[in-house]
């Protein structure tokens, strides 16, 4: 018999697994969009090594850091997608160059 982990209501947790691991260099250029990657996943797991502001948006369509969610360097985030299929576009903080890890969960 195992004992799965349990949630602040009592519910068995879910456990989900890595998959797609993509890495996004972060440039030193703040206020400059750096490469997008193209998520098929509903979950998300970041981490970088800079902070970053992550946008979320559907392909085409232009980011700025008004509509992007910070996350602070080292920190890992699972971040559920509004709508599979999205693109995701990093901005940097700073001037600090820096790379961010991304795989998708499921």
């Amino acid at each position: 018999m195992s004992i799965m982990k349990l949630d602040a209501n009592g519910f068995p947790t879910q456990l989900l697994g890595a998959n797609a691991p993509q890495t996004i260099t972060v440039n030193g250029s703040a206020g400059a969009a750096t490469a997008s990657a193209i998520i098929t996943s509903d979950i998300v797991r970041v981490n970088a090594t800079v902070d970053t502001f992550i946008m979320f948006s559907v392909p085409g369509t232009a980011v700025t850091a008004s509509t992007g969610h910070f996350l602070k360097a080292g920190v890992q985030y699972d971040i559920p997608l509004p709508q599979g299929g999205m693109k995701a576009s990093v901005l940097a903080v700073g001037v600090t160059a820096g790379t961010m890890y991304l795989s998708e969960l499921g």
